[in-house]
């Protein structure tokens, strides 16, 4: 299968086209810089920006491609002149529909794309409000409904939840330096309520290769992908004990989350700034389990059970912190 990753020289890319290349497939990186990652040998390197392209730009790429994975966009870190929606819809929104879109014309059957696990809990808890309150998750709701409703029904879409995602790729430095660097510090570890889902980048890799080689209706739609559930404390821990400062994490009363979102928030507004997470709205969220089910993606997507210790790893090792002390 020819394969077009979009995205294929970021941190989840580069594991897709190595696992996608593994399995015999026909790859395309699509990169909107030139990039020097260490993809197998045979990839096909193309540097486009999906989001500024032209329609005929992104149409001759797909030309011949019978699969399409969009790894690129943007995160819920944003940070970004207010307001914050209309740059995450051109990021996270618009690419996605012009890819499936232009790849139905050219004969595209099958379309992965790497979302987030915030959708799953848009679902999950709908009193919350989250794309109401949160212009991130606005984008990936509105993310997959655009790309269901392009797709019609000659072009299966599979779209990936994605939690917290731990490991490493070529040249790139870990997005978890911050955590990191925390939990190989002498500062005592605390923590608050609730925790978070988390997976290994190969298993990611492995959950795009079965959306795209699967057959069968069950294979499209939404599907959480996750190795362990977490508590923050115990995610806290277990990156702890990897930098060499292993110790026990302690309670962060809610409260004192709660308090400290407020100033942070007036902060970002005298900027002229706006998060693609509201600041008021994280501790509701946050504090809550945001636990996923494996059932999905191991059952359907084909992903392997495998330790997250390795990912862990991976991670402390990317971010080159030296424990203090």
């Amino acid at each position: 299968m020819r394969i077009v990753v979009v995205g294929g020289g970021g941190f989840v890319g580069q594991h897709v086209v190595e696992e996608l290349v593994r399995r015999g497939h026909e790859v395309v990186a699509v990169t909107r810089r030139a990039v020097r990652a260490a993809w197998p040998e045979g990839v096909t390197h193309r540097v486009l920006d999906a989001q500024h392209a032209t329609d005929g730009e992104v149409a001759d790429l797909l030309v011949g491609g019978e699969g399409v994975v969009f790894a690129a966009g943007v995160d819920d870190r944003t940070l970004v002149p207010a307001p914050a929606y209309p740059v995450l819809h051109a990021a996270n929104v618009v690419p996605v529909v012009r890819l499936v879109s232009l790849g139905r014309a050219a004969g595209v059957k099958r379309v992965v794309v790497l979302g987030s696990y915030f959708t799953h809990f848009t679902r999950r808890w709908p009193e919350l409000e989250l794309p109401e309150r949160h212009p991130y998750i606005r984008s990936r709701v509105e993310q997959v409904r655009a790309a269901m409703e392009a797709a019609g029904s000659e072009v299966r879409v599979t779209v990936l939840e994605l939690p917290f995602i731990f490991g490493a790729a070529s040249g790139l430095r870990s997005q978890w330096v911050p955590l990191v660097a925390y939990a190989a510090s002498r500062l005592p570890l605390v923590a608050p309520e609730g925790g978070t889902a988390a997976v290994a980048v190969e298993q990611v890799a492995e959950a795009v290769a079965g959306g795209l080689e699967r057959d069968g209706e069950a294979a499209g739609g939404c599907h959480p992908v996750v190795e362990e559930n977490l508590r923050w404390g115990a995610l806290l821990e277990r990156l702890a004990r990897v930098t060499g400062r292993p110790r026990s994490a302690h309670r962060l009363p809610s409260g004192v989350l709660r308090a400290a979102m407020p100033p942070v928030g007036l902060v970002y507004r005298v900027k002229g700034l706006e998060p693609g997470l509201e600041t008021a709205g994280l501790p509701s969220l946050f504090l809550r389990e945001l636990f996923l089910d494996p059932t999905s993606c191991r059952e359907v997507l084909g992903v392997q059970p495998r330790e997250l210790d390795a990912a862990l790893e991976a991670t402390v090792a990317a971010c080159d912190v030296p424990a203090s002390g």
